[in-house]
């Protein structure tokens, strides 16, 4: 029994060594190709029948347990082919160099220890890139071979970040970078190089294309890209463009030409740098029109890929009457072809780009441009997951929420458009709202659904950018995070936690509410239905006294209208804001200090002074302020100051004097229990005066005459 326990707590036995059935193989034939002293067309022809060897796992594991690398690097004449740059190479060698990527690619394919190994070799990736970023027709066929060897290995995102970590693929010096692993060297890794060459024939340009599209997904490039100056970056921009406009002289390649752009275009600094050229749309606009007659499947491919980079650069591009009339020509060809019998994945991304159309048309009016943003984003995520004719979302149909966390860990969603993530974060609300009291539900508000959004490669720098420096598409962003929060927080109060605990939700709010007319209306709303339900929770709610400047937000919310969009609702929602926080043990805490309490009371003078020019919000305040003087905690204050006794005495003979024409009859009732309130702390000859003679009218309403009654009853039966 004992010997079983132990047994247990040191876990299972690890497996046993993996068994090299083929070593014997492997070094018989790395033996066979190490006499020094053969031709080189011996070593091409022995170095392809190794790789044609390696036609299984086990082959390719015997391989690395016997350093079958080796034979690239211990042969001096096969090290010495390598160790020269493709320029200085002769026939027999680059037909040497093209073995030896035979022989990597045989080598690396679904092995990864292989592929990183291959790496490391002297002069395989390297001369990779040399032949890319050239235009040589002797080296087409070795280019091929080297191309389709780095695509496979590069394809593994932890290889490809390797590789990066050895090459800036931003190198602007051209010709003349000795960045590379052999000091002597001179590696022409530059990423607008292999997009604007790649090679003399078509084919040798698609496969540079794809190239660039497998190191453009890597996470790693895009660190490197950013460590860079926008003047280098500029390069990849320009090269982009360039392309665009001669793709036509290519079209063979033009479709993974357009898919590189694309998948460099999700990079927020590159799409930067591209509205930065000089006529960006109309390259666009003419690529699209050249498109629009091709069917094979080079165009498809070309044509689905400008839609899609098109989707991301309008959301950003800026509203100029030049880009507007390209827009609107791109616009009529976004139609002819979401008409017409096109491939249904085309259409897909066609209507990505209607949309990003419709949203740019959608720039001054917040509210729907948050709805045509969610509905981007439905279409991009139902083009991923159910490819289907249909494209537009059905209304009751809610995104997966695993999928979609799934895809925020992803690569593609790394560095989307702003107005993505704002969708984004909407309908990740409504899909883990839907899954509320399953295990999905409890892991994202308890193991990390936060921490993965404050951790994602974009989002970060997004909410921690301070309001005032925040652009338009950012702030729309924060409505897609308060939205979220809405649909998840409800009846659970460790997630509203974790919720505020994230940069800037409840920081944004609070310096709205300081300006309260000059954010859109619909961007107030939901910033204020997040604070008041944040506040339902009162230990949270003390949280939120802490950050807010009491006196100040009272003097906002009641002396200041809002002339904004929903301008009613957004007063509605900071009156029930307000009085949420006036409950608020914390609040009161606060105010028990003299300067807040000074400033609160100040603030009350001249609120109530207002009075009945806006009967709505002057009845919130006088709820508003009985709640607060009526605070247990407060009661001590002074609050019966002669000035306040007198402001809430003007304001009931200015009532005594509107005969029936009193604007807000619950307003009435409201102003004589305060001053009840007051007249219970100290009593005041003119104040109750007032309050005898509002009894006397008649043509005063009833609820608020029987409560004055009432309140002169109650002081005289005191006395």
């Amino acid at each position: 029994m004992a010997e079983e326990t132990e047994q247990q707590q040191q876990g299972p036995p690890p497996p046993p060594p993996r068994e090299d059935k083929f070593g014997d193989v492997i070094k018989a034939t790395m033996d066979s190709l190490s006499p020094p002293d053969q031709e080189l067309q011996f070593y091409a022809d022995g170095l392809v029948a190794f790789a044609n060897s390696l036609s299984d796992d086990e082959m390719r594991f015997s391989f690395k347990k016997n350093n079958g690398f080796n034979v690239l690097i211990r042969n001096p004449k096969i090290s010495a082919v390598m160790a020269k740059t493709v320029d200085n190479m002769y026939p027999d060698e680059l037909k040497v160099l093209k073995s030896a990527y035979t022989l990597c690619k045989h080598a690396s394919r679904d092995f990864k220890d292989n592929a990183v190994r291959s790496l490391q070799v002297r002069g395989v990736i390297d001369n990779v890139f040399e032949m890319v970023c050239t235009e040589k027709r002797m080296l087409e066929d070795v280019s091929l071979e080297g191309i389709q060897y780095a695509i496979g290995v590069l394809s593994d995102p932890n290889v490809c970040k390797l590789m990066c970590n050895k090459y800036d693929l931003t190198e602007t010096a051209l010709f003349d970078s000795d960045y590379g692993i052999f000091g002597s060297n001179k590696i022409r890794a530059n990423m607008h190089l292999m997009l604007r060459t790649g090679g003399e024939s078509d084919l040798a340009r698609a496969e540079a294309y794809k190239l660039v599209a497998t190191i453009a997904l890597c996470p790693r490039f895009y660190v490197r890209v950013i460590d860079q100056d926008s003047k280098k970056i500029d390069y990849i921009a320009k090269a982009i463009r360039e392309g665009l406009v001669n793709g036509s002289e290519h079209p063979k390649s033009f479709g993974e030409f357009c898919n590189a752009a694309y998948r460099l275009c999700q990079h927020y600094c590159i799409r930067e740098a591209l509205m930065r050229q000089p006529g960006l749309v109309e390259a666009c606009r003419t690529a699209i029109e050249n498109l629009l007659d091709e069917v094979s499947p080079e165009g498809t491919l070309a044509m689905g890929r400008m839609f899609g980079c098109m989707s991301m650069l309008l959301m950003d591009l800026p509203q100029t009457d030049e880009i507007l009339t390209e827009c609107n020509a791109i616009g009529e060809m976004v139609n002819q072809v979401l008409n017409s019998g096109r491939a249904a994945e085309t259409r897909r991304w066609a209507r990505a780009a209607a949309t990003a159309l419709e949203m740019r048309r959608l720039h001054d009016n917040p509210g729907q441009l948050f709805d045509a943003a969610c509905r981007h984003f439905l279409e991009q995520y139902e083009s991923q997951f159910n490819k289907t004719d249909e494209f537009g979302p059905t209304p009751e149909r809610i995104a997966d929420a695993e999928q979609l966390l799934n895809l925020f860990n992803g690569q593609e969603w790394f560095d989307a458009p702003q107005l993505f993530f704002a969708g984004a974060f909407h309908c990740l609300g409504e899909a883990v709202a839907d899954k509320r009291g399953t295990e999905l539900y409890t892991k994202f508000k308890e193991k990390g659904g936060f921490d993965m959004l404050i951790r994602h490669r974009s989002i970060p720098r997004i909410v921690r950018t301070p309001l005032k420096e925040m652009t338009h598409h950012e702030l729309y962003v924060m409505m897609g995070l308060w939205s979220m929060g809405l649909k998840i927080m409800p009846d659970c109060r460790d997630t509203v936690i974790r919720y505020i605990q994230m940069p800037n939700i409840i920081d944004i709010s609070v310096e709205m509410i300081r300006e309260p007319n000059k954010y859109p209306g619909a961007m107030r709303v939901l910033s204020m239905e997040v604070m008041c339900m944040v506040c339902e929770k009162t230990d949270v709610c003390r949280m939120i006294c802490n950050r807010i400047n009491f006196p100040e937000f009272m003097m906002k919310l009641f002396s200041e209208p809002i002339t904004v969009e929903y301008s009613d609702r957004i007063e509605e929602l900071q009156y029930r804001l307000f009085r949420q926080l006036v409950q608020c043990p914390k609040l009161a805490y606060r105010l028990n200090e003299e300067r807040h309490f000074k400033d609160v009371i100040d603030g009350l003078e001249e609120l109530i002074q207002i009075g009945w020019d806006r009967p709505v919000m002057f009845r919130r305040l006088l709820d508003c302020a009985y709640v607060l003087m009526g605070n247990v905690s407060l009661r001590s204050r002074p609050w019966d100051r002669p000035s306040i006794m007198e402001a809430v005495g003007l304001a009931i003979g200015m009532m005594a004097t509107m005969g029936d024409g009193v604007p807000d009859e619950e307003a009435s009732v409201y102003l004589i229990r305060l001053a009840d309130l007051l007249l219970k702390r100290k009593r005041d000859e003119e104040l109750l005066n007032g309050v005898k003679m509002i009894t006397e009218f008649d043509y005063l309403p009833e609820a608020c005459r029987e409560r004055a009654k009432k309140c002169v009853e109650e002081i005289t039966f005191r006395d």
